[in-house]
Order: C-alpha cells, then structure tokens, then sequence
C-alpha cells in the first residue's frame, strides 16, 4: 500500500488545491469535512519515542487540504523541534489522511472521529498497542508558529509590499520586511522583472505572526536566509487524473440551488467508494446520509435505490435534501472534466455539480 501511496502523492502533493486560498487566515467557523474531520482544528498529543521520552506533536488541519506541524522531541539536555508545512489527502477505502510535505516519507493518520486522529507507521499499517498513539483536537484552534523551514516557492514585490506563495501548500503569505528580507528584495530587483511579475527561490525562515499594514496582526513568512533564485523558474503543477471512484466530491450544485455549507455543519458530498468488489454511494447535504449500491459503465452511472435517515432538517437543508432525493434518483449518466463532475439525466440535462474536494 504505501509505494502505492506514495507515487500518488508524490505527483499529487504539488498540485494547486481545488480553490487555493489567498492566505492561511482561517474560517472563523468549524465544519465537518467529507473525511469525517472537524476543520479547522489543532490536533495535540504526547506520542510514544523508542529512545526518548515522548514526541509531543502539534497538527494544524484546515479544510482545504494544507497542514502545519510541530514535532518535538522530549528529553535529552535540549528538545528537538521539527517544523514542516503540507498538503493533506484523504483515503476513503481506508478512512485515513496522509500528510506529504517537505519530509521524504508521507504520514499516515487514521481518522477515529472528528475530533481525534491516530498515527499509522511508517509503512501505512495500523499500529496495533495499548500505548496511546492519538492526537485530539483542541478547543480553541491555535495554529503552530513554525520555524526553521526550507520552502520553496515565488517572491513578489510592488509598491513597498512583498508576498510569498510557498510551493507544497500553495497558500500566500505578506513578507516580514526582517530578518534576511533585504538580500530577497535585492535579488528581486536585480533580477530585473516586470513589477509584480514572480520571481522563484529558495529561503530557510519561518511563518510567523507579526503586525499587519492594516487589520490585526497576521502571519507572515519571514526570511533568514535565502538561497538559489530563479527569474524563469516556478512551482511545479502537474496535471493529475483524479478517479470518479473513491474521492469526495463536494456538492456545488443542485438544479438551480447553490449548496451553502452551513456553519459548523457537515459538508455537502458524494462518494462513490469501491472497495472490496463493492460499489457503494454515500452523500449528504449536510443533515442525513442517503447510501445505497451504484452502477457505473462508461458515462453512464446510475445510484440507489437509497436508504436514509431520518433527521428533521432545518432550512435551507430541508430543500437542499429534497433536492438530493431527486437528483439521486433521476441521474443516469455523468461527465467528468479534471476536478468537476456533472451528473446528468437520461435526457442529457444538467442535475447537478460538484467537485473534487479530497483525494489521494
């Protein structure tokens, strides 16, 4: 399982996220993801070490797939941190996230809740023991700040402001104007570029909270050294072919009704899951699950008939589920387009949309 994983992720963790956000400001509410996380959240533990006293971890999820992490190792004269930033994916066959960034090997996570997550080993498998190996969300999201990173990623500079896109989680950041800021800004300008046009490079820093121009403090990235610089250079975005089967679609659409997720509700998806010569469908709108068998044969894709449960659901949630009955019940055909998927009726109309949200 984990080579498997791991030539997945290798090409996948460089991809843009579905809808990349401008910075790593979080929402102000939480919301129950397709994988079954409550996100944003912090995720805390002491876990067990062979040869120190513990490794305390501190895991910063947010629902578009990005993470932070913290390890410290305890014991010993002086502690060992280990800061890195990533991307997240979710496994629906195995009800796991793996975390892949700047370290060689991606780490997988059982998801026991939506609030606690379990470290797998090295190789993806369960690790079977009494010691406690789980992180659990805290109540107050606080992100980690993190030091001592190498990033890569694209440097802009206009007007007096800077900004930095870091290549594995695609999110942006202002630039401290501290630290090793200078020598950027002169390699910016040295490089002769186009105002605003971005230049490409390597740095070791951190992401860091400090005062912004305008509003409360946010964090910035901020430089102590920066290494090789690039003016042709940029992050590497290959195409990937995610599957129709096994990934969470959000739901964006239904008819005429754009889905809202509602605040610290559950996020409206489908997921068509194929796992032991098995295809079963799962969707919500975030009040009750339909699930039922699905036939899929080229572009046509057929699902139910469905069970449900049997919450009242308040609105808009009411009509958004009526809606979700039909369109289950009427879809007999789809198209895919990347990380859109339509669902289509035996006429050819447009039922629905959706797209992908979580995926290896």
């Amino acid at each position: 399982m984990f080579k498997q994983l791991l030539s997945v992720l290798a090409v996948a963790a460089v991809c843009a996220p579905v809808a990349a956000p401008a910075s790593d400001e979080s929402a102000p509410e939480t919301l129950l993801t397709a994988p079954g996380l409550r996100l944003p959240g912090s995720f805390i533990g002491t876990l067990p070490c062979a040869d120190c006293e513990g490794i305390s971890h501190h895991l910063d999820l947010w629902p578009d797939r990005t993470y932070h992490m913290r390890r410290t190792w305890l014991g010993g004269d002086e502690p060992l941190a280990r800061d890195e930033i990533g991307r997240w994916f979710a496994d629906p066959v195995d009800g796991t996230i793996i975390l892949h960034g700047a370290a060689e090997m991606p780490l997988f996570w059982d998801i026991e809740g939506p609030d606690e997550v379990r470290m797998r080993d090295i190789s993806g498998n369960r690790i079977e023991s009494s010691l406690n190996y789980s992180l659990t969300r805290a109540e107050v999201f606080d992100p980690v700040e993190l030091q001592n990173l190498f990033m890569s990623g694209t440097f802009r500079y206009m007007a007096d402001a800077a900004s930095f896109s870091e290549c594995l989680s695609g999110r942006s950041y202002p630039v401290a104007m501290e630290g090793g800021y200078l020598a950027l800004e002169r390699a910016y300008l040295e490089a002769d570029l186009p105002p605003a046009a971005p230049l490409y490079t390597t740095i070791e820093g951190g992401i860091l909270e400090r005062p912004s121009m305008e509003g409360p403090p946010r964090r910035h990235v901020v430089v102590a050294r920066v290494g090789n610089t690039d003016p042709t250079g940029a992050c590497v975005t290959p195409t990937v072919d995610i599957p129709l089967e096994n990934t969470f679609w959000r739901i964006v659409s239904l008819g005429d009704a754009t889905l809202t997720p509602q605040p610290d509700g559950q996020e409206p998806y489908l997921l068509l899951r194929q796992a032991e010569a098995e295809a079963r469908f799962a969707a919500t709108v975030g009040c009750n699950r339909f699930m039922g068998g699905y036939t899929l044969a080229d572009d046509a894709l057929t699902l139910g008939p469905a069970a449900t449960t049997m919450m009242a659901c308040p609105p808009p949630l009411d009509s958004y589920e009526q809606q979700l009955a039909e369109v289950l019940g009427a879809a007999r055909s789809h198209l895919q387009d990347g990380a859109t998927l339509t669902l289509l009726d035996g006429q050819g109309a447009v039922l629905g949309v959706l797209e992908a949200a979580y995926y290896q």
